[in-house]
């Protein structure tokens, strides 16, 4: 489920009318499927922060009819988001990682 959406191009939880469920169920499951261990939990959480308010951003601006915002909050979005990626993936271990590139949005990429 998780490769489909991902293959598909946006995961369905990030499209800006999905419910907070269906992000909540894709994190969930982004986090199982890596198997994110207890050292790695601190990472997973401030990365999944960041997404979660990426996410938010974008529905924000397309309820204003912007579709990708404003220049600067663009970049900041995009620096948070490589910032927590690199985090992330540092604490990854090199099968987990091998999955996270399958798995992870392309703007959750090294």
């Amino acid at each position: 489920m998780l490769r489909s959406d991902v293959a598909r191009g946006t995961p369905t939880w990030w499209r800006p009318k999905a419910a907070s469920s269906g992000a909540d169920a894709y994190m969930a499951g982004l986090e199982a499927n890596l198997g994110i261990t207890e050292n790695q939990a601190a990472v997973w959480s401030g990365f999944a922060e960041v997404l979660r308010s990426n996410r938010r951003r974008m529905q924000t601006v397309f309820a204003d009819d912007h579709p990708f915002g404003v220049e600067h909050d663009r970049r900041a979005a995009l620096e948070a988001m490589r910032r927590a990626t690199r985090a992330l993936f540092a604490s990854l271990s090199a099968s987990q990682q091998e999955s996270a590139r399958e798995l992870l949005p392309l703007c959750c990429q090294p």
